[in-house]
């Protein structure tokens, strides 16, 4: 089981909001040939790079939530498990001999390292069957304990 990659779960919302940020892009693409045509001037043209920054930025976003389900939400390996959080911040390394103590509660898994740390993982971003590669693994190094 070494070197599984555990991916997002697919849900609606991701792609809705993809086209969502895609389409405001465009909108300030529009927006951008509108200000243009009024004239070039000093402060058009610093208008329409604050809105050029925000035409890449909405990209970005919206090509990140259109694709979030290829991406991988945990990735299980030997002596460690590295979790995805987020667009701008780099995977958590978490090494399996650092975790004290896990719990379930409610819909996380809430790593309890022994630094003392706290790293919670939605359970709800991964499909029943990755959760389960995920317990068996984990329960390998740590016992995971369930709280109501």
């Amino acid at each position: 089981m070494d070197g599984v990659d555990l991916k997002y779960r697919e849900k609606g919302i991701w792609k809705t909001t993809g086209v969502q940020w895609l389409g405001l892009a465009l909108l300030n693409i529009i927006c951008i040939l509108f200000i243009i045509t009024m004239g070039v001037s000093t402060l058009t043209l610093i208008v329409a790079l604050i809105i050029g920054c925000n035409v890449v930025l909405s990209v970005i976003i919206g090509t990140y939530y259109l694709r979030l389900t290829d991406i991988t939400y945990i990735q299980l390996e030997n002596d460690m498990l590295l979790v995805h959080k987020g667009i701008i911040r780099l995977k958590k390394k978490i090494n399996y001999h650092d975790i004290e103590e896990s719990r379930i509660s409610e819909n996380k898994l809430i790593l309890i390292l022994t630094s003392g740390k706290e790293i919670e993982i939605n359970l709800d971003l991964l499909k029943i069957k990755d959760f389960d590669k995920l317990n068996i693994k984990l329960s390998e190094h740590v016992e995971v304990r369930k709280i109501n």
